[in-house]
């Protein structure tokens, strides 16, 4: 019974981790919502394993959601207004829409400030392809709020 306990634990880390699927594809999506003909509103999201236990317990998969405003005919969207997660960092970069495959790539940086240094560019965590799932007009709340968004952003 001993010997049975002690492989047990690492029995199961071997059974969950042959279990998972590591190009399963629920794990990011993306919305687009046409505001105006050459305003559109790019909601998209990506999860990440974020460890095993963190400061509060188990962590598991961490979901992170970003939006941007594509202003323009497009489809190459230069510097882009965009709401990082979290808000605080400065992004730069391009965000290219391709219809006709109903795909996203995202090519952005994060300004990385310390006090005292030089700021520093590193890579957006969200960089990459995104399926586009759906494409919509706004609902009338959506409309507001995105348009007092948009206003304090340019700002």
């Amino acid at each position: 019974m001993n010997r049975f306990c002690n492989f047990l634990p690492i029995g199961l880390v071997i059974l969950t981790g042959c279990a998972g699927n590591a190009e399963f594809k629920r794990n990011q999506g993306a919305i687009l919502i046409a505001h105006r003909p050459a305003v559109l509103e790019f909601r998209f999201w990506k999860s990440s394993w974020g460890g095993i236990f963190g400061p509060h317990g188990y962590v598991g998969n961490q979901t992170y959601s970003y939006t941007a405003a594509l202003e323009g005919t497009g489809p190459v969207f230069v510097n882009p207004k965009f709401l990082d997660n979290p808000p605080d960092f400065h992004c730069t970069g391009q965000i290219t829409l391709s219809p006709d495959r109903s795909e996203v790539t995202i090519k952005m940086q994060r300004t990385i400030s310390i006090p005292g240094a030089r700021p520093k560019m590193q890579p957006h965590p969200a960089n990459g392809t995104y399926h586009i799932g759906v494409v919509r007009k706004p609902a009338p709340a959506e409309a507001d709020s995105f348009d007092k968004w948009l206003a304090n952003q340019s700002k």
